[in-house]
């Protein structure tokens, strides 16, 4: 394997990040810049404003002090200044990206003149172009590599759009659209919630397998009728489950459950505003899939077909699967190693011309 080494004749590479401005992309991204500033790149983290101090208040202001050679900056994002950063709304994420599509070019310009180390190359996350990015490295005379963040099905999605849009099949039509209207810890787990270790905790406390984990994400919103037809068919199924629901997932209310639902809840689950995704996925291992029309007899034969049935069995085959693929990549000598060095050599070939 390769080491890239930096000494006093070689110009130090410096990578400026710039994630997509929601909870999943910036994690992805703060893991990369991780690893490469463990490689001697030196590292610049490019936040919205509000999402730093969101990660202020998740994670403390100790872990987000710059390290050597490790610098956190932040853009303005146009969203209006809150004492309660845990309760800015998913659905502003329209009014947001509207906002950086207007003015984050300029925004980052001005950031980049303030720098002490000139930009060897910018890694941005594959969706951020509406912002501009690739105009910015342009700009600036400095390559661009596009850091996908989605899964492979989604990548796949967006390499095909053309051909799609060729076929006629896009754009949607009529029934084809479910939704018209989408509304030390340092560098380890960053999240714009505050996660609730007493969960880990309690899923350590049941059998492995046991457990069904819920999780809507960082920006889906439920209606509270849905949020509570979800609850029943949950506490209906007699199965151990953890359920994440997010201080901001109710669309245009807040959280307030029925008492025989929270007794129910009591006996068989357990619900936390955030959790570690990481630790949770080393557990739990039972995906399901839920429509647009809630209802708790739904919920309740999933959770039973998951957590009892043959594709339930299936899926955890599946994932057990994967995982053994994943460590075996991550190893010393295993793909992602070796692109991961790969790309550190690269970075530093550029920094050398």
């Amino acid at each position: 394997m390769e080491t890239v080494v930096v000494n006093n004749e070689t110009k130090k590479p410096h990578v400026v990040c710039i994630p997509v401005p929601a909870q999943s992309h910036i994690k992805c991204m703060l893991k990369l810049a991780r690893v490469l500033h463990h490689k001697g790149l030196e590292v610049t983290f490019v936040n919205t404003q509000s999402n730093h101090k969101r990660l202020l208040k998740s994670a403390g202001s100790h872990d987000l002090e710059d390290a050597p050679g490790f610098h956190f900056k932040t853009v303005p994002d146009g969203l209006p200044s809150t004492s309660d950063a845990d309760n800015i709304p998913s659905q502003t994420w329209r009014q947001l990206s509207n906002y950086l599509a207007t003015n984050f070019f300029h925004s980052f310009l001005i950031l980049v003149s303030e720098f002490e180390t000139p930009v060897t190359c910018i890694i941005s996350d594959g969706l951020m172009n509406f912002a501009k990015t690739y105009d910015v490295a342009k700009t600036l005379n400095v390559p661009i590599i596009l850091y996908w963040t989605l899964s492979t099905s989604g990548f796949m999605g967006y390499y095909q759009a053309k051909v799609l849009v060729e076929k006629g099949l896009v754009p949607l039509k009529g029934s084809s659209i479910t939704k018209k209207d989408t509304n030390n810890s340092n560098f380890n787990g960053y999240s714009l919630w505050k996660e609730e270790p007493e969960c880990i905790q309690w899923l350590l406390s049941k059998e492995p397998t046991s457990v069904v984990y819920v999780n809507f994400g960082s920006l889906a919103l439920m209606s509270l009728k849905d949020l509570i037809e979800f609850g029943w068919g949950l506490v209906n199924s007699n199965h151990y489950f953890l359920w994440i629901i997010r201080t901001d997932l109710v669309d245009g209310g807040s959280l307030v459950l029925p008492p025989e639902l929270e007794e129910g809840i009591k006996r068989r689950g357990f619900i936390a505003s955030w959790c570690s995704q990481e630790e949770m996925c080393k557990e739990w291992e039972v995906g399901m899939e839920i429509g647009k029309n809630v209802s708790r007899h739904e919920v309740e034969k999933l959770v039973r077909e998951l957590m009892d049935g043959i594709k339930g069995k299936r899926l955890r085959m599946r994932a057990m699967e994967w995982k053994t693929k994943a460590k075996i990549a991550t190893a010393l000598n295993g793909s992602s190693t070796l692109n991961i060095e790969g790309l550190v050599h690269e970075i530093t070939m550029l920094s050398r011309n």
